[in-house]
């Protein structure tokens, strides 16, 4: 995760980021994690983060839209 991370990410972003990394998207390129990043935040007028109640709908719907059926 480190080596994907610049430094215009605040703590909350890398907190966000690597989350999604160790939950296995990882493998995704930066700016699309970036952009989920957006569309989380639109959605749910924050950032979950791990240990959120909510972070559990960010991994679903991570799931849903980068995996599928």
């Amino acid at each position: 995760m480190e080596n994907i991370i610049h430094n215009d990410v605040n703590n909350q972003d890398y907190a966000f980021l690597d989350g999604l990394c160790k939950a296995g998207f990882g493998n995704l390129p930066f700016c699309v994690l970036r952009q989920f990043n957006v569309l989380i935040i639109n959605r749910f007028g924050y950032t979950p983060l791990p240990l959120d109640d909510r972070w559990e709908e960010v991994l679903n719907l991570a799931e849903e839209i980068f995996v599928g059926d």
